[in-house]
């Protein structure tokens, strides 16, 4: 570091950049983190397309709001349920995906959701008997529960109560 402060330093291959400008343009990255190498520097910057998709799906599908909160803790805590809420998604499809053998299975995670949310808990009571239904469950519901192995999600229950 020189008594100017740092100061960039830079170069370029002309024979490389010809090659790159006729193979369909050429770029320019720049990167503040000295640890990377360039093949490293690259990748993390193709890695943002999947960052960006994500907070595409948090802030479309599951409609996630700016923050109202200004204690740290309590963004934090939004943060975490948005992102847990995300998992969960990515996770049933990815089980959709492998159950479907679909490549596009984002859009059907997200109606699944949607049909399930029309599914009712009702708990009758017959004298010691509490039975647990779960109404609006149709049988392609069933069949795809099945399918990603949660079949007995919304199994039918009785428990005893005390007389």
């Amino acid at each position: 570091m020189s008594a100017e402060g740092e100061r960039i330093a830079w170069s370029y291959r002309k024979n490389e950049l010809k090659k790159a400008q006729k193979a369909g343009g050429g770029w320019l990255l720049i990167s503040t983190d000295k640890s990377l190498d360039e093949v490293q520097a690259v990748n993390m910057y193709l890695e943002k397309d999947f960052i960006e998709k994500v907070f595409r799906v948090l802030k479309s599908n599951e409609e996630i709001e700016p923050v109202r909160h200004r204690l740290e803790q309590r963004v934090r805590a939004y943060i975490f349920v948005c992102m847990l809420a995300y998992r969960l998604l990515a996770v049933l499809q990815w089980k959709l995906q492998v159950a479907s053998r679909k490549e596009d299975s984002w859009e059907s995670a997200h109606l699944f959701l949607q049909e399930l949310s029309r599914v009712n808990e009702v708990e009758v009571k017959f004298g010691h008997e509490i039975k647990t239904w779960y109404l609006n469950l149709t049988q392609k519901m069933s069949s795809t529960l099945k399918e990603i192995g949660k079949k007995e999600l919304f199994k039918e229950a009785v428990r005893l109560t005390e007389p």
